[in-house]
Parts: C-alpha cells; structure tokens; sequence
C-alpha cells in the first residue's frame, strides 16, 4: 500500500540518482526514524552476523563513511559481498558480510522512510535517453538535504517510484518546471487515451489476473476445426509427417496428454517442446507434434490474451499474484462455462462482468486478494504460476498493405520483419529497457528454456527468450527482431510483466513467389535488412507453421521504379565480376569516436536545362548560393514533413555523428520548430553548424537541439534547389554589400527561373536565369556596378572571329599553343605508429573481403577530429594543375563536404577516388576537385588497411564466397567496437586477428559459417 497521504505533504529529498529516480523521507515521520535510529545505534553492536541471507533480506548494514548501522535489503550476492540499499534512506553500496546483522522482527517490520520518486509530468531532453550528466547534476544542486519540499502525488500503487510535483517551500519554484526552462528535461507527452470496445467473451486458460487467454465471438468455426482436426490426425496413415526442425513461433497440431485430443498449438519452447494451444491459451509439452494441413491454419487463433484491468494484487507490494488469487479468479472464469460482458481496453486490459452483473475486479477487492486500481497501462503484477510471456503479432491477410523493414533473415522461406508503424513503440520500450535493466541483479542460475527474459547484446538490452542452455550460456532468441545468439547468463535479467504487454515485433514470414534458399537469395535479402530499407508488404495468407506468406516490393532503391523483392532474389548474381572499374560511391565513415551511420542521403529535386519554374526566394547567400522554393511541389511536401516531424519530436534521438553533411533535424532559434537539416560543421565547445536543407539558412545550435533524422523523411525530396545567378562573372568570395543587395532584391519573392545548364546534385548546382516582375535580376545587378556581366567577360576575353573556309587550320597554319600547365608538389601522407603484435581498439570502416578491409583506432581518434575540423574551414578552390594518379587531394563526396583523398584513376574528365581516413572510394568530375592545403598531409591517414591472419576462404581457387564479404561489409556498417591485434606488415597491408566487445574472434565466426 502507498505510505504517501493525500495532498500535498512537506519532504526533504535523501538521495538522487536522476530527475527519474530519486528518495524523500515525510517530514511528519521525522520522529520515528530520529527513534529508530536511537534505538538500532544502541542495540546494533549486540546483533549477530548475518549468517543466512537471500535477495530481500531485511538487516543491518554498517555504512563505509560513518561506520554508522542503517536497514538495509540485500539486492545481490556475490560470494561473501552483497549489495544492499538503505531503506530508510535510499543509497546503495556494496558491503561484506562482516558488516552485515541479523535484525529482530521489531526492527525490520516498519515500513523503510525513503520513498522512491520521480518527477512527473517531465521526460530527458531526448525522451528516448537517459538523463545527460548536466540535467543530473542540475537536479541535485536543487535539492539539497537541507531544504524542504511540498510534494503532490500524481501516481502512486506501492510498488514503482511515486510520480510526483516537486515544489521548494523557500520560493515556490517546481523542479521540473525549473530543468524544462533550462532545456534540460521537455514535457512528457500526454497519454492518449486507450481504445476501448464492448464484447462478450469466455475465458478459457488463467496463469493470474494479469494473465489469461479468452474467445470472443461465434464458436461454429473452431468447432468444425476441432472435429476435422479428430478426423485427420487419428489415422496415423493420413495424418501429415511430424515437425522437423521446429523454431519459435512455429504453428503445428499437437496431441495433448491430459485429454487425448488434437489442437492447434504454437512452440514457444523447445528442448523439450513446449507449446501453447491457439485456440485456448494452454500451456503443454505435446505428446505428439505434427504439421498442420493448410486448411487449419486459414482460421486465425481463437484464443486472445488478455489482463485484467482495475486491480492489482494485494499480496508482496503489489508485485506477485498469491496463489489464493489466483484459485479465486480461476473459480470466477469457470473455463467456458461462464460468460462474462467485457469492455476491452486497448486491445489487452478487460473489465469483466459475470452474468449476474458482478465485477470480476471488486469481488477479487472485497475477498482481499486484489486493490483497486484505476490506471490500465501500470497493471505490473507477475504471475505466480507461470513466467510472463509475450503475445505474438499477427497481420490478417488481406489488400491491406504495410511499411515493414527486414530485421532479420535467414533465407527466403524464412526471415522476421518489423512493422514501420511500430517503429515509436520499439524504440520506447528499447529504452524503458536500458534505463530499467541496469538496476537489476543477474541471475543466481540459469533459466530454463522458454523463460522470457531482458538480455544485453553489444551493450544493449533487448527482449528475449531462452532456447537452450549449456554450460553457463544461454542461447537467447530477440522477441523483436528473430535472430539468435549465445550469451552468457551474466547477461539476462528477470523479465517484468510490463515489458511482456506489448507483442513481439519481430514477425515470421515466407516470400511470396520467392525461392527456397541459396547463397544469392539470402545475400539480397540480407542486404535489405543491413540497409534498413523500407518495404511494401501485403499478407497473402499464412503458411503450415503460421508464418505469413507475405509479398513484398522495394520502393527505395529505384525511385519511381516498383521491384518485386522475389524477382530481385532470382536474378541476383551469385558472384560479382572482377572487371576494373570506378567504383560507385560508398559512404565514408565517420570518425573513430562514434558509431557508423547507416543513415542515406537526401533525394535532390530534378532540375534540368531547359525547364522553367515558378516559385519563391527563401535564402540568398550571394550570387553563386541562391535557395528557391518551386511552386507547386514544395507547399504540400514542406507541409508533411513539418507535421510529422512535430508529431514525432518527443521519440527523436540526439545526433550522435560528427561527420559533416550527415542529415538530421533541428530546433531553429526564432520559432523553436523542428526543420530538416544536415550537418555542416561542430565547434570546439560542441555546438553544431546546421543548415537548414528545405529553406537554405545556417545557424549554430546546441547539441541538444539538434537530432538524428529517421529514415522516413529521407524519402521526401528537399524542398529548396540550391542554385546559382546566371549572366554574372561569379567570385570565389562576393563582397558583403553585393549580397546584401542581392537578398533584398530576391528574398520572400515569387520569381520565375529557367534553367541554363547544370543540375543539382550533392557536388553540383544549376545556372539559372530568374526574372522579377519581368526584369532579368543579373542584368539589374550588373546595372548597379555589383558585378559583372557574363557576356561582356566573354567577349574581351577571346578574339575576333577570323574568316576561313573551314574550321580547321588551312595547310601550313600553325594551331595555336596550349598554354603550360604547372606541375603539382608531390606531398605524401606519414603512416600511423603502429607496432608489430601491439593491440588496439578501434572498429571496421570499410570492407571489401576478410582479406582486404579498412580499421579506425580509438587511439588516433583526435587525428581525425582535428582533420574534420580542418575540412570544414577549407575553401573549396580549383586546381591549376593537372590532375595525375596518385596525387593527394580533396574530394567531394555525395554528402556534398570535402574529405582526404588521393586519385586513382582517370577517365576523361572524371576520376576515381580513394577516401585514405575511411578506405572506401567514389567518383567525381575532376574539376571538382581541390588541392590539399600542406597542413592536412601531415596528419597519417586514418583508414588502416589489414587482412584476417589466422584463415582463408573454405574453397581457395573461388576465393571468398559473397556472404563473406556481405558478413564484412556488414560489420563495418554497425560500427561494432573490436580489438584488433596486429601481426607483421607486409607492403602497407597489416596481418590482424579481430575479436569483438565479447572476445569472439572474427576468423573463427567465419570458420564457424563455412566460409573459411
């Protein structure tokens, strides 16, 4: 039960962690806990040690900073140290047993005096985030122990922190409202309320109130499945062949032991199987397990699951339904033969009425076992006979099509995909996960299989379920996205009923029309889940093992071009051709500091010779840097976007690249609304330069402010086309005063364009023409003195026309001499200090094969701030040299910013490139690009070129296998942080062994894969 009294009641705060998390003590039970500490520092040398002692344990513990005796609950033991939190206070630490008593009941009966708190109504900055250390800090300098607080209860059922307002008495000020002015916490959103619908149902499986399956609706179906059931599956000759290689979340008929009837049944366990029945929510391990035909599974499952809504238990705090409740409820649902009127909200939590028109949620609180409760979405309680488990996503089949993005594949007959309007939801829980998991002990001893758990993979904590175990490790599936891995039981916490509420995300799936398997196949679809494309998908209908069979289209890759993902995979190659060529652009990586990105570039507007436009002026930077709005395409694009990403703000991320041109979002300073944006450049103090990508503008905000962008509004092209005044000379620098002049002219104005040549592109901006009020701006601009016309620049600068009859030189003319061009410096890059057999943590930038791939060390992560820093104050200047290979220089990429790059190859007038900090490479024109300034050669290039030492591919004349290179590339795209151990150089190639953040080696997970 809540010790918190109704209204508002005066507190002193005992100990914080964060606005989210911290302890006060009622001022009006100062006396009591003055008494018991009296009493426990006279009695507290007299007690015995604690001999025996188990997680919860009330006792004494001897505080390390005073030597002072306090009640403490044992959180965690490990061997002779257990960590124990002081009841009465709030602080934890990490004790010896030595200083550690038993205490008498008189002692350990009273309530503990630090109640847990968090601040209501307030979120992180980024409300996906924990709290930044500066909100921490802030918070804590604002309460202190020696100020009191009045304190209003907003939330409160016993068993998870208090949500209250926190107020000083001395000036009257609201915590929360304090770190909202202060940009270090926003608003929460406000809770929407949850749908709700009238049904009848009957309840036909109970683990506990929180907990139980139920039918709705006509039962003529499932009956005439049941019998057909009994029908086929008792001739042992005609039923089907029984399931082979079964996976979680497989549909197969079973044979129960307790009746001897068939039913529908869902694995959700195996070794052994254990299943639950679809159509009754009935846990059971089969005694036989078949497949099913494909006419039992058109009927979709009978059994919903639901949670009672309007109670919790009454018993433990509130955290675990006693096993009289349980009795009880079952009682009430008499399994079938009762039918209750229900109002269901949400689609999970139901208020049921049995018909004599009695609530099933006040019986349960008048018989004791329950407390009433009016707030749905915080039902908590675990069930106590059996683990929490988590429902299964299912989409009808039907027209209907979905946004869906691959999460995990394994081949064409079977790989998971996530829901895109889902994206929110997983992303919150996600980080419910993070904050939550933390604070919990690891288990003393391995789950069992089937167990629902958290588990942390790469530093993250994800939902799970338990496969196998062996020796000490646990082999997880993630509920949210299929794939499988081996984890240590150090890194599984105990699940939580509100972590089981919402379905799995991750949905099992066959293509349609697609192929069985195979290396091309499953390579093709892979790469849709390691690009994170966005498809279309509609449900056909559901396979013999409830997976979807679903058709999916690729929208992204090819704009304004529908691909059938199935005919993608049969016409993929199975291996790539070896024929020299420019290498189409890749991405360069970030720098060393941060994870990669996988995020794409903007879609830039068609923009062509020849075409004219009407629309607005939204930004003029000078003649060369004009920003127009096209009527007719931007307002409704323009429009959408803002609105979404509005709606979206509360979920968004901080931007966590420093890589400049990386598309983001941010808030800007004169309306504090959200606009796309990319990143130009970071300060020395961590602010970022954004420009604004729909409107043209730049300003510099705080990091706060600016947040990675989803991938959703990438697809949006911008709507602004940068482009330039032609009919004017052009500068590398326009004075002020022409600029000025110009934006007066032409900002907030509807102008018409026509496009001279050019297009526009990350590297290029079209030459337009623009006419105002039918006017031509360049001849007014020219008119003023401001610059120079164009035309007059080509006529002085070239000679009269001679008059010949051909246009060739006549026999015994000479053709004018091309004017000499200047060689170019050679300058040459240091290379990196790096020793034979030394060890580095750094992570893959770029990957061609396991024989030839690109690293990044931490330990030369500030070389490669400084050159970032560098890059952003070049001015983007011609070369007057001819371009030769090898040269150094610096080269656009598709973001549109500068990187390190040396020449390797020419084709005409365009070249190919190598980025020598990131190891991947692109192609550009070569008048694009500029000389490297002498400063930015001598710093080493940060892309270390190195090749696994310890294998080789499996077939030595194929050379490496596709999925090899796909596995490094892949690699490479995360970003995952490795330990690289260096062997011997041989010709600017290292020989390395890679091993990941849990000491798996590289080599021999692709030894492990059959590809070495």
């Amino acid at each position: 039960m809540s010790q918190w009294p109704a209204g508002r009641t005066a507190v002193g705060v005992c100990f914080a962690e964060h606005p989210s998390a911290f302890f006060c003590q009622l001022s009006s039970r100062a006396g009591e806990l003055e008494q018991l500490m009296n009493e426990l520092a006279a009695n507290a040398e007299s007690l015995p040690r604690l001999s025996q002692a188990s997680i919860g344990t009330i006792c004494c513990g001897q505080f390390t900073e005073d030597d002072e005796w306090y009640r403490a609950k044992v959180l965690d033991i490990v061997g002779t140290q257990m960590t124990v939190q002081y009841i009465d206070f709030g602080n934890s630490e990490q004790l010896p047993s030595s200083r550690l008593r038993s205490i008498p009941e008189n002692f350990a009966r009273p309530a503990g005096h630090a109640l847990a708190c968090s601040l209501a109504d307030i979120v992180p900055a980024d409300s996906d985030a924990a709290w930044n250390s500066a909100a921490v800090e802030r918070f804590k300098a604002l309460t202190p122990l020696e100020v009191e607080f009045s304190a209003e209860v907003l939330l409160s059922d016993g068993t998870a922190p208090a949500s209250i307002h926190l107020v000083s008495t001395a000036d009257s000020e609201s915590i929360g409202e304090v770190l909202v002015k202060e940009r270090l916490a926003r608003k929460a959103p406000k809770k929407t309320p949850l749908p709700t619908e009238e049904l009848d149902v009957a309840i036909t499986f109970t683990s506990s109130p929180s907990e139980f399956w139920y039918q709705s609706g006509d039962s003529g179906a499932l009956n005439q499945l049941m019998d057909d059931l009994a029908a086929l599956y008792a001739d042992a000759s005609a039923r089907p062949g029984s399931l082979s290689s079964p996976a979680i979340g497989d549909w197969c008929c079973v044979l129960s032991p307790e009746d001897e009837l068939w039913y529908r049944a869902i694995v959700i366990g195996l070794a052994p199987l254990f299943v639950r029945l679809l159509d009754y929510g009935n846990l059971l391990k089969p005694t036989e397990a078949h497949e099913l035909i494909q006419s039992a599974v058109e009927l979709p499952p009978q059994a919903v699951q639901g949670c009672l809504n309007g109670a919790r238990s009454s018993a433990s705090g509130g955290t675990a339904w006693s096993p009289a409740a349980c009795d009880q409820f079952e009682q009430l649902c008499n399994f079938g033969e009762e039918s209750f009127s229900a109002v269901r909200h949400g689609g999970v939590y139901l208020d049921l009425v049995t018909s004599s028109g009695q609530s099933v949620n006040e019986l349960l609180v008048q018989q004791g076992h329950a407390v009433a409760e009016h707030d749905a979405v915080s039902m908590t309680s675990f069930t106590s006979r059996s683990a929490p488990t988590v429902p299964f996503t299912s989409i009808t089949p039907g027209a209907e099509w979905h946004d869906v993005m691959c999460s995990h594949v394994e081949s064409a007959s079977s790989l998971y995909v996530q829901l895109c309007k889902n994206h929110l939801l997983l992303k919150r829980l996600t980080a419910n996960l993070q904050r939550y998991a933390t604070s919990q002990p690891a288990p003393q001893q391995a789950p069992i299989p089937g167990t629902v758990c958290m588990a942390q993979f790469e530093g993250e904590w994800y939902r799970g379920q338990v496969l196998d175990v062996k020796a000490g490790s646990c082999l997880v599936f993630f509920l949210d996205f299929g794939n499988s891995e081996w984890l240590p039981v150090a890194s599984l916490r105990r699940s939580q009923q509100w972590m089981c509420v919402e379905p799995r995300q991750a949905i099992r799936c066959t293509l349609a029309n697609g192929l069985s398997g195979g290396a091309a196949s499953s390579a093709t679809l892979q790469s849709y889940a390691t690009e994170k494309t966005i498809l279309v998908g509609q449900v056909l209908s559901y396979g013999v093992r409830g997976q979807h069979l679903m058709k999916l289209v690729d929208t992204v890759s090819q704009p304004g071009k529908d691909i059938l993902v199935a005919d993608a995979i049969k016409s993929a190659p199975v291996a790539n051709g070896s024929t020299p060529r420019l290498a189409p652009a890749v991405q360069p990586g970030p720098s060393a500091s941060t994870p990669a990105s996988s995020c794409r570039p903007y879609i830039y507007p068609e923009c062509k010779p020849g075409q004219t436009f009407a629309g607005t002026v939204v930004h003029c930077a000078s003649p060369s840097e004009i920003y127009l709005q096209l009527d007719g395409i931007a307002e409704g694009a323009l429009d959408t976007v803002m609105t979404q990403l509005a709606e979206c703000r509360s979920a968004l991320s901080p931007l966590a690249s420093r890589v400049n041109g990386t598309p983001c979002c941010a808030v800007f300073s004169e309306d504090e609304e959200l606009y796309r944006a990319r990143l130009t450049s970071t300060t020395g103090s961590g602010e970022m330069n954004v420009q604004f990508v729909d409107f043209g503008n730049s300003e510099e905000r705080p990091q706060d402010l600016v947040f990675s962008l989803p991938d959703q509004f990438l697809q949006t092209p911008l709507c602004s086309v940068c482009c330039s005044l032609s009919g004017v000379q052009h500068q590398q620098t326009w004075p002020s005063a022409v600029c000025e002049e110009l934006s007066g002219i032409l900002e907030n104005q509807a102008v018409s364009v026509s496009v001279v040549s050019g297009q526009y592109s990350p590297s290029s901006r079209p030459d337009v023409r623009f006419s105002l009020n039918g006017s031509d701006v360049a001849t007014t601009l020219c008119s003023k003195g401001l610059a120079h016309s164009s035309q007059s620049a080509t006529a002085s600068s070239s000679p009269p026309a001679t008059q010949t009859s051909s246009s060739r030189p006549s026999v015994g003319q000479t053709a004018p001499a091309q004017a000499p061009v200047p060689a170019r410096k050679a300058l040459e890059l240091p290379a990196l200090s790096i020793r034979p057999s030394s060890t580095h943590q750094g992570f893959l930038v770029h990957a061609d094969s396991p024989s030839k791939f690109y690293v990044q060390l931490n330990a030369f992560s500030q070389q490669l701030d400084t050159v970032s820093e560098e890059l952003s104050r070049v001015r983007r200047e011609p070369s007057t040299s001819a371009w030769q290979v090898g040269d150094l220089c610096l080269a656009p990429f598709e973001d549109g910013s500068l990187y390190r790059a040396r020449l390797s190859a020419v084709a005409g007038d365009r070249g190919a490139v190598f980025f020598v900090d990131f190891g991947n490479s692109s192609e550009c024109a070569l008048r694009d690009l500029s000389e490297m300034p002498r400063n930015l050669s001598q710093t080493p290039a940060q892309a270390t070129c190195c090749s696994l030492g310890n294998v080789s591919p499996a077939n030595d004349a194929a050379g490496w296998p596709e999925n090899a290179c796909k596995t490094m590339a892949g690699i490479a795209q995360r970003g995952d942080q490795m330990k690289i151990n260096f062997g011997r150089c041989d010709d600017s190639l290292w020989s390395v062994q890679v091993q990941d953040i849990q000491s798996r080696d590289l080599g021999e997970f692709l030894v492990s894969r059959n590809f070495a």
